[in-house]
């Protein structure tokens, strides 16, 4: 025969038991729920569809004057619009019609800001070492 304090510690188990399986079972149910009414995948950004122009030019080294590959050339404040330079340091860039500026920085270089006038041009910049910053300060 059992005795009271073996009958006590089982009751308690199955209590114990109990009381997990029924959080287990409330928390899947939940999260069920959640995955049925939650959004399907998501879906890729949508691009607005802005009205575009092309601004071309080319990179130079200021001190040697010779073009620089692999420069990053994008509009002011935004990385969807971006071009890098080839290897005679030529680029072409899309951009919206709206933009001002754009953003040229590459590796060993200041990096720096270029106005983009309304009309059609070319742009020819001139990229100064970053072993220039002491001179020029932060």
């Amino acid at each position: 025969m059992m005795n009271k304090y073996m009958k006590n510690h089982l009751l308690q188990g199955v209590l114990r038991t109990l009381v997990c399986l029924f959080f287990c079972t409330g928390s899947f149910a939940m999260m069920a729920q959640e995955t049925e009414t939650a959004a399907p995948a998501k879906a890729k950004k949508q691009v607005p569809q802005y009205e575009m122009r092309e601004v071309s030019g080319c990179v130079y080294d200021a001190a040697t004057k010779s073009p620089l590959a692999g420069v990053n050339v994008q509009a002011l404040g935004n990385r969807q619009y971006a071009a890098m330079t080839d290897e005679n340091g030529a680029f072409t860039i899309s951009v919206p019609i709206f933009a001002t500026a754009l953003y040229v920085y590459s590796p060993e270089y200041l990096p720096q800001q270029v106005a983009v006038g309304d009309n059609a041009q070319t742009l020819s910049i001139k990229m100064l070492s970053d072993k220039f910053l002491p001179m020029y300060g932060e």
